[in-house]
């Protein structure tokens, strides 16, 4: 009996926490808008624009307020899959850059729509022939109007899927440049909005017969920054002297799309030539100013382990930043050479530069010698355990570079 009675007691207050959840968390409610998601067209020429046209219309019957961003903003509620192509936003393993979001909200009435386009070049790249499956997530956040908004967690929501495919057939530059003439006349438009359009796509398409345009850009006050982008995006010989060229002349800046961008665009490129003109740059910065990070960051991306003595040299000057910014750049090397440097670091002094030194060895190795909870340093046998799988194992383990991704495992 007295078993009984406790099951019933169990249930009841199962059943009164459960009403307790239902009464905080949001209820689900009928379809309050509908959504339509296309391609610009059917078939595209490689290296041509690619438009997703979105829109999104209430259905319901009141007025509602819809949350909207950048729909290529990771806070936009839009979440894009394409196979097959380079996401130029993949987030790295390593710690790297965060990044701020502008969203709003739009007030829809009752059959009233809102719609735009998204360039999906300006993420991927899409520049080869072939067949690209697309598949397109939304969440379409909004409350009621006239009233104060409340906390996102209990704002209502409703969930869309489309899956898409983008076909690129193969083309020729006598294919493209009628595609890309408009474009380059809305360079000089009196409208910044046509101009900054313009300026994108020729930035991230970057097809080699514009490369005199996108030099142009470079040094065009107001254009400057997709002049960089697409040195990026063009690749080749003289657009990489031209990006380095740029650097060597422009003041340090904490402007991140622009001076930054350079440098990081710098470093990837993986030329062991432009340490100089990336060390140059760190220290025309003061120490403690993100770009003097990037750009001690980029001189490691693109040297590899030809950076590591000039990366030791930072480590031993005064300056605390200093030493930090080189600390996080180690593992961008991708250097079994940076191995070492980072173990002997863990007997620093300094209780925040070893404890960088331990992640440095996690994203080089995918190995814990100790697992820090963010408040205290690395204990003392972190350092015998890494020593020892450095005698042992350390010529032959995998090393990883900063986009290799994997789980991390304690060493044995």
């Amino acid at each position: 009996m007295s078993i009984l009675f406790r099951s019933v007691k169990k249930q009841a207050a199962g059943h009164v926490l459960l009403g307790i959840l239902l009464a905080i968390l949001p209820s689900p409610v009928a379809a309050q808008f509908a959504v339509n998601f296309s391609l610009s067209k059917t078939t595209f020429l490689a290296g041509e624009p690619v438009f997703l046209n979105l829109t999104v219309r209430n259905v319901g019957k009141e007025p509602l307020q819809l949350e909207t961003a950048n729909p290529l903003a990771f806070c936009s509620g839009y979440r894009f899959e394409l196979q097959e192509a380079r996401d130029r936003n993949a987030i790295t393993c390593a710690r790297g850059f965060a990044g701020s979001c502008l969203s709003g909200f739009a007030v829809l009435a009752p059959g009233k729509s809102l719609s735009g386009r998204v360039l999906l070049n300006a993420r991927y790249d899409l520049r080869r022939p072939g067949r690209y499956p697309l598949t397109v997530r939304y969440r379409a956040t909004y409350a009621p109007t006239g009233k104060a908004l409340p906390p996102a967690a209990f704002m209502s929501h409703q969930d869309f899927e489309k899956h898409l495919e983008i076909v690129l057939v193969s083309s020729r530059p006598d294919q493209l440049k009628p595609v890309f003439a408009p474009y380059l006349q809305e360079l000089h438009s009196a409208d910044w909005r046509k101009r900054q359009k313009a300026e994108r796509i020729i930035a991230y398409l970057a097809p080699a017969f514009m490369e005199p345009t996108i030099l142009r850009m470079l040094h065009t006050p107001g254009m400057q920054v997709f002049g960089v982008e697409g040195l990026r995006n063009l690749g080749t010989p003289s657009a990489h002297q031209a990006l380095a060229e740029f650097l060597r002349d422009s003041p340090p800046t904490n402007i991140p799309a622009l001076y930054q961008k350079a440098l990081r665009y710098l470093g990837e490129i993986g030329d062991r030539s432009d340490i100089p003109v990336l060390l140059k740059a760190a220290h025309a910065s003061a120490p403690g100013n993100y770009s003097h990070y990037v750009a001690i960051k980029a001189a490691a991306e693109a040297g590899g382990a030809a950076a590591i003595p000039a990366l030791e040299t930072e480590l031993r000057k005064p300056s605390v930043h200093t030493r930090l910014d080189a600390m996080e750049a180690l593992p961008w090397t991708g250097s079994r050479s940076a191995v070492p440097v980072l173990i002997e670091l863990l007997r620093s002094p300094d209780e925040l530069l070893s404890s960088f030194a331990e992640y440095g060895l996690e994203s080089l190795t995918h190995l814990r010698g100790a697992k820090l909870d963010g408040s205290k340093p690395p204990p003392p046998n972190a350092y015998l355990k890494w020593n020892r799988w450095w005698m042992t194992q350390g010529q032959t383990a995998t090393i990883f570079k900063p986009d290799q991704c994997g789980k991390i495992k304690p060493i044995l």
